[in-house]
């Protein structure tokens, strides 16, 4: 898998595979090919360590997501839906 993956500005992350038909990742602009690197600043490295950063947040907690697409370092910015 880590062969079809162009190179990325930063190591480590979580790989962004496929969406859910009318998930939230895709009202948040996420493709598949993204890569997660920060939720709030707490490096993701796992599936689980992403999940225990959101469930982590209040509703309404500002939420700043480090993400990659294409070798371009991006940030998407909002608040924790209820």
């Amino acid at each position: 898998m880590a062969q079809l993956i162009p190179p990325a500005r930063i190591s480590g992350g979580i790989l962004v595979t496929a969406l859910t038909a009318g998930g939230d990742a895709s009202i948040f602009g996420l493709q598949p090919g993204d890569v997660l690197h920060f939720l709030n600043r707490t490096p993701l490295d796992s599936l689980d360590t992403l999940r225990k950063a959101l469930a982590g947040l209040k509703a309404g907690d500002p939420v700043v997501l480090s993400m990659e697409r294409g070798g371009q370092l991006n940030y998407i910015a909002f608040d924790s839906p209820d």
